[in-house]
């Protein structure tokens, strides 16, 4: 068997290329056993944004790491849509200290709290909280005021809100403590020509959130407010055959990169395959395959027999996938309502649909009280059927009515009155236990006979005194 001396070499390597030292041998059949000798890596200093759908949907993560570049900095996006300052200060410690090397903490947060009326009091305990937490642990903290939201198209601004906010912005500039930088927000994207609300350009469809434009300017002040100061720490991946050993575990949240690596010898991984077909990475097309080599989306599971995915937070915190095309995104999500409670999530409102651990269903409901429990948004709710047939409950000023109709042909009235317990056939406003409308009169019962009538119809004899109320028999 011949006698294998490897030539060694330094390489820079790119973001999808390792280089490593490979020594191996070849078999009888001419196939080889490969097998690398360890790496090392200078990791990336980490940018870590905390916040809500601004966050999360919003592109400022993304223009202030355009800024930063990608040589020593790697920016997270830890926004959750609809997310208040409370259920932030519960993931913080998981999302941000626990990870041991985040260089600064950018937190922007509040407007889930205040258009659902929470204390300022409160929403600065949870402020302070995280911007102690950070500082304490030695990281840069960056304190984003709330934005401006009077003008919203779903109607969450009030004065007594408005108060609420300007108190929270004013202890986040003046009083907060822990805070490296102070990003003031508010009078960032406010309109100086219609105060408390956002200037159109940087404003999207619904005044709540950012344009693009919007994002970028906040991103741009962020860079230039803060003195960026990167934190490098070396991490070691060990290689062996077809498996990837991480000696020091890279975060499965990091963007993989590997700017600035020196190593030794020539193996180039365009993908990574772990236990056959485990995991497969396809690199050109951006895909992940599960249980296949050549997945067919951005993610391909498959499987034999029973095949899913589990998406769980032990932390009893919500679990979630966000469907987006456009605005607004989706979300299902357990765990928003209570445990173990499954919600479909709308952005920037909120929850539409609710099923229970009981198997309830609400829908305009968040606690439903039967197997199907709906509540209208406005004054009317519309059954409608495949053969046009529909039924309509609406409310007026005191009454619930139900009106039967047929497309093209018109409604019928049937009235409930629960508070005086009248009921109306034919009129909307009974004015005793019952009252109908519209019924057949004739003049006698004997011309009644002739009317067309079946057994059991109701019909007025006007051809007495008092007026009389037959039926048919």
């Amino acid at each position: 068997m011949a006698t294998w001396t490897p030539k060694t070499n330094s390489d820079d390597v790119a973001a999808s290329h390792i280089n490593a030292l490979q020594t191996g041998k070849v078999d009888s059949d001419g196939t080889a056993t490969p097998s690398f000798a360890a790496i090392y890596l200078d990791s990336l200093s980490q940018v870590s944004c905390m916040g809500d759908s601004l966050t999360f949907n919003g592109t400022y993560p993304d223009h202030l790491a355009s800024h930063l570049g990608t040589t020593l900095w790697n920016v997270n996006n830890f926004g959750i849509n609809g997310q208040t300052t409370a259920q932030m200060r519960t993931r913080f410690i998981d999302d941000i200290i626990s990870l041991g090397d985040v260089a600064y903490f950018i937190l922007l947060g509040g407007i889930n709290d205040i258009v659902t009326d929470r204390a300022a009091v409160d929403i600065e305990a949870d402020l302070q909280a995280m911007y102690s937490g950070a500082h304490g642990a030695g990281i840069k903290v960056v304190a984003i005021t709330i934005e401006p939201f009077k003008g919203n198209t779903y109607g969450l601004w009030t004065a007594p809100r408005q108060a609420v906010l300007d108190a929270v912005n004013t202890w986040i500039s003046t009083t907060a403590t822990g805070v490296d930088y102070i990003i003031d927000a508010y009078a960032l994207l406010e309109d100086p020509g219609t105060p408390d609300t956002l200037l159109p350009a940087y404003a999207s469809s619904d005044y709540l959130h950012l344009s693009t434009a919007g994002y970028t300017a906040l991103a741009d002040t962020i860079y230039a407010a803060a003195t960026w100061t990167p934190i490098i720490t070396t991490r070691k991946i060990s290689l062996s055959g077809a498996d990837v050993i991480l000696n020091q575990s890279l975060r499965t949240i990091d963007t993989p990169r590997f700017a600035g690596l020196i190593t030794t010898g020539i193996a180039t991984l365009a993908n990574i395959a772990v236990a056959t077909n485990l995991l497969v990475t396809d690199s050109a097309n951006k895909r992940v395959g599960i249980g296949t080599e050549a997945p067919g989306s951005q993610l391909h599971v498959a499987g034999t027999g029973t095949t899913g995915m589990i998406f769980e937070d032990a932390g009893g915190d919500i679990a979630f996938i966000q469907i987006k095309s456009g605005t607004p995104s989706w979300n299902l999500e357990v765990g928003r309502e209570g445990a173990g409670i499954f919600d479909l999530v709308q952005s920037g409102i909120g929850t539409r649909l609710v099923i229970d651990t009981s198997g309830n269903m609400g829908i305009g409901r968040t606690a439903p009280a039967a197997r199907l429990d709906l509540q209208a948004a406005g004054t009317q709710l519309l059954l409608r059927f495949s053969n046009d047939k529909q039924f309509l409950i609406y409310r007026d000023t005191t009454n619930a009515v139900l009106q039967a109709s047929e497309a093209g042909v018109g409604y019928t009235s049937l009235v409930l009155n629960p508070a005086g317990g009248n009921v109306g056939i034919g009129t909307v406003s009974p004015g005793s236990k019952l009252s109908v409308v519209g019924l057949p009169s004739y003049t006698t019962d004997a011309l009644a006979g002739t009317g067309g009538l079946t057994t059991g119809d109701l019909y007025t004899v006007t051809g007495t005194s008092p007026l009389q109320v037959a039926v048919k028999i």
